[in-house]
């Protein structure tokens, strides 16, 4: 699924609301990101973008900049409560939805389990994600969050401290490449018209305890277990509040929905939704590990020189990721002269695809002006994958190709 052009949809009164409408499933999702969002640049992190795909392979999902967020329109003032609460029935009409499970992330959940009590009609059921029906705590209920930690993380946002609000909000990512600078440019591209911790500031009167009995639809409740702001109680609390709720305890730390592993959360939402929770992942496959190397690259690299070999290296390993993409791998790890690519070809395929791809990186290699010879290797066998937590050429990235067997 690829993002497609965002719209817009004027509220009653006069603020342009962007959102996009993608998937083509059964049932008609609408989702609200907490706090920060950006319908378009929430593409460009994988594990956002995988959220968006599995969620778009059983619903059509609609999703949309709150006023003064994102694409949406800048705002001169904080937003009331109920203009973000009315949003959601604006995005609804404008989608052509007449009845939607309307789904909120963080403060945003609070939203949509106020819609749903105030507009049962249009709701068939409730997502929650990491939500208290009051930020601050108190000693009469188990819901509240961590204030002292909320304000850090306010301070962070204001500061542009992201070490310290990356760990915080995303603490298993935030040495992962790449994912700083989308982060950076995430926050600051998603906020607009008025600072982060000033709207943070306006939720702290949010209390919406008294409308959890209004809620009819069914509600899923979602927390991370290491959740770094909202400790597993309150979840407990919200759930046990609900007329019809369910809770759904997610493994990973961090407050953001794409803080940690997102599959966990769209197979639960699936099966909320849906009644059919997608088959089990098995960690054995049928994997091809293409690894090669340049031949003679130390007298190479002395011929060269220093900034002639390392253009020399760099065009290698575009060569060579572009044969990645074009056979559905990935790479695994790259060391100074060699890489080990890894793909899973499906069934009887698997021997001409990898020598084809084989051939292929080779051919790449000896072309052009400063051509180089490498050596490739292609074994195939069943393995075992263990999941490979850090980005692209970490040498620190376990090796996610393990227990080797022969192919029988």
């Amino acid at each position: 699924m690829t993002p497609l052009e965002t719209q817009y949809t004027l509220s009653p009164d006069g603020v342009h609301i962007a959102y996009q409408v993608t998937g083509a499933g059964s049932v008609d999702l609408v989702l609200m990101h907490g706090t920060v969002s950006h319908l378009e640049i929430a593409w460009d992190d994988p594990k956002l973008r995988r959220l968006y795909d599995r969620l778009g392979s059983f619903a059509r999902l609609i999703r949309f900049d709150r006023r003064g967020m994102g694409m949406s329109d800048p705002l001169d003032a904080i937003p009331t409560f109920d203009e973000q609460l009315d949003d959601f029935g604006t995005v609804l009409e404008a989608a052509g939805s007449d009845r939607a499970a309307v789904m909120g992330t963080t403060d945003a959940g609070v939203l949509a389990l106020s819609f749903a009590a105030a507009h049962p009609e249009r709701v068939s059921a409730v997502v929650a994600f990491e939500t208290s029906p009051r930020l601050l705590a108190s000693e009469d209920d188990d819901f509240g969050v961590d204030f002292d930690m909320l304000q850090r993380m306010a301070s962070a946002a204001q500061l542009i401290d992201q070490d310290t609000h990356l760990s915080i909000v995303a603490p298993a990512r935030k040495d992962e490449p790449g994912f700083r600078a989308w982060f950076r440019r995430y926050s600051r591209s998603g906020s607009s018209g008025f600072r982060v911790e000033d709207f943070i500031r306006g939720q702290m009167s949010w209390d919406i305890r008294d409308r959890l009995d209004a809620v009819e639809a069914p509600v899923l409740v979602m927390n991370r277990t290491g959740n770094t702001i909202l400790p597993m109680r309150n979840a407990r609390a919200l759930t046990a509040a609900l007329p019809n709720a369910r809770l759904a305890e997610i493994d990973g730390t961090g407050t953001a929905i794409f803080s940690d592993d997102v599959e966990q959360i769209a197979d639960e939402i699936e099966g909320f939704l849906t009644g059919t929770r997608p088959l089990p992942r098995h960690d054995r496959v049928l994997a091809t590990v293409l690894f090669t190397d340049g031949v003679g690259s130390t007298q190479r690299a002395s011929q060269l020189g220093d900034r002639d070999w390392r253009e020399l290296l760099e065009r290698h390993h575009r060569l060579l990721r572009t044969e990645l993409d074009r056979f559905g791998g990935h790479e695994v790890h790259t060391a100074v002269t060699a890489s080990s690519p890894r793909s899973t070809p499906p069934g009887e395929r698997s021997n001409a695809r990898v020598r084809h791809r084989s051939r292929s990186v080779r051919s790449a290699s000896r072309s052009g002006a400063a051509a180089t010879r490498a050596r490739s290797s292609s074994p195939t066998a069943r393995c075992k994958v263990w999941p490979c937590t850090s980005g692209r050429g970490s040498p620190r990235s376990p090796v996610p190709v393990r227990s080797w067997s022969p192919r029988p």
